[in-house]
């Protein structure tokens, strides 16, 4: 086929119907894939601010017991 001297080739829709399912099933993966990562990225997370508390809460706690200590002098 010819148009304004530009050849063109015929689209095979069913191919390329099929290289789109195959794009989209390898996006659909991947997204899922970033899912689970993210989940288990939110529980570490989640894990890291309870430890960061306790360790605060300890740190309060040898505060005062320092505090308690240095005024006992």
């Amino acid at each position: 086929m010819k148009q304004d001297g530009r050849q063109f080739q015929p689209i095979n829709l069913e191919a390329t119907k099929e290289y789109l399912q195959t794009v989209i099933e390898a996006q659909e993966a991947a997204n899922e894939e970033l899912r689970s990562a993210n989940e288990e990225i939110q529980s570490s997370n989640e894990e890291l601010q309870s430890t960061n508390e306790e360790l605060e809460t300890a740190k309060e706690e040898l505060q005062s017991a320092n505090e308690e200590l240095t005024s006992d002098k």
